[in-house]
């Protein structure tokens, strides 16, 4: 190859890093802007086939289950805020390498293990849904919360950043290369721990509360 493209400054800076010597080119992802539908025409079901409510501040993620990602620790951040304000849901569109019976239920099983809200004031997708139903779910979202401890992009972070979405994110990674001095923006301080970016779940919760009355 004469050179690489990478989306990221965390990709280049990565790959040069580990001796790559051509040309490393940050060439971001290209969104898809496709027009959400309207919020209060979005009908979603959570794994227990509990229909979703649109009609209440939303908090989401749309990830695969991994300990990278942070879905524990934003389910444990989404515990203390929703302690707090009851009127607040988390949607979790999860998947687990794929969408099996057999890791579908893993989900499912380790997140029971975790809150007692499921089904409740937090429901779980780990179907693989249709382009209509994930336009759907950022069309009920009102904060994206990525607690991740390293993205080398973050695609579905990147949608809703543009769809105009509040994001609380790990100010670490790829990310922050659109997500740096957006006004509608949280960036989470974090701490390394063999290259893992671990954020500060404190300021998390009070970005995530900040975010409902801001």
């Amino acid at each position: 190859m004469s050179e690489l493209w990478v989306p990221s400054t965390f990709n280049k800076s990565a790959f040069e890093s580990a001796g790559v010597t051509i040309p490393v080119i940050v060439f971001p992802h290209v969104f898809l802007n496709q027009p959400l539908p309207e919020r209060s025409s979005v009908t979603l079901h959570g794994h227990t086939f509990e229909k979703i409510p649109n009609d209440i501040f939303t908090y989401y993620c749309i990830a695969e289950y991994t300990d990278r990602k942070g879905i524990n620790d934003l389910i444990e951040c989404f515990e203390s805020v929703n302690t707090k304000n009851p009127n607040t849901q988390l949607v979790l569109k999860l998947h687990n390498k794929d969408y099996s019976v057999q890791n579908r239920g893993h989900i499912i099983s380790q997140l029971t293990k975790r809150t007692k809200r499921l089904s409740k004031s937090i429901h779980v997708i780990t179907e693989n849904v249709s382009n209509k139903d994930l336009l759907g779910i950022h069309a009920i979202g009102d904060c994206y919360v990525s607690l991740h401890k390293g993205e080398g992009f973050g695609l579905s972070l990147y949608d809703a950043m543009n769809y105009g979405k509040k994001i609380v994110s790990t100010n670490y990674g790829g990310p922050t290369d659109y997500l740096i001095n957006k006004p509608n923006v949280k960036l989470i301080d974090y701490h390394m721990i063999q290259e893992w970016a671990y954020p500060d779940l404190g300021s998390a919760i009070n970005a995530m509360n900040n975010f409902i009355s801001g």
